[in-house]
């Protein structure tokens, strides 16, 4: 089972209306979510996703989250391998605790070509994001967390539908691949709300949205 202590962390969450959104994603220094290779050209990204900082910081993202929003492609890759992370008693416990939360979440798919899952708690949308977390505001419930789903993330920046920004900030310069922040965004002002740095070299922040 999971660390109990750290389960119950996961599970203290604010659960009102006017929900809070937030954005978690890895950046390189030149601002790129992968490489000139594509959507899996990543590598830089792996040194700075398994340090203290990086595990802690992602704890501390989504403990007070009651909702995922993914697309599919990073869907089927978190699906691959964090639902059983959470009984693996030789994994770290703070992976246990984000894979619990993972597996008992609330978790909104966004695609066009899936039409089933196995893994419990996903729901399958065709919606506008921004659209979805109009709705999902509406409900009560904790965080809407969108975890490192780039296009998603894009759109609610464009409809100024993100309440906070995780960045993990990585010292890499990829040359290359999508960037986050396109041109002609909405420009919008951020307060600095938390920041821890890593063994490895990475600085993990979070930015609120000033209103």
């Amino acid at each position: 089972m999971f660390p109990t202590a750290a389960c119950d962390k996961l599970h203290v969450m604010n659960t009102t209306k006017n929900r809070r959104v937030v954005a978690n994603i890895a950046l390189s220094l030149d601002g790129r979510v992968n490489g000139p290779g594509g959507d899996y050209d990543m590598g830089w990204i792996v040194p700075h996703a398994v340090t203290d900082a990086a595990r802690d910081h992602m704890v501390r993202v989504t403990g007070s989250g009651s909702t995922a929003l993914l697309g599919r492609k990073n869907y089927e890759g978190f699906g691959g391998y964090w639902p059983a992370v959470a009984d693996d008693e030789n994994a770290d416990p703070r992976d246990r605790a984000f894979s619990a939360w993972l597996n008992a979440t609330e978790k909104v798919v966004f695609s066009s070509t899936l039409t089933e899952s196995s893994w419990t708690g996903t729901r399958i949308v065709t919606t506008d994001p921004a659209d979805e977390v109009r709705q999902l505001r509406a409900q009560d419930g904790g965080d809407i967390v969108v975890l490192a789903s780039s296009s998603i993330i894009r759109a609610l920046l464009a409809a100024d539908e993100v309440d906070r920004l995780s960045i993990t900030l990585c010292p890499a310069v990829s040359g290359g691949g999508d960037r986050l922040f396109d041109d002609n965004l909405p420009a919008t002002g951020w307060s600095l709300a938390d920041l821890a740095t890593s063994d490895s070299g990475a600085i993990c922040l979070l930015y609120d949205r000033i209103r």
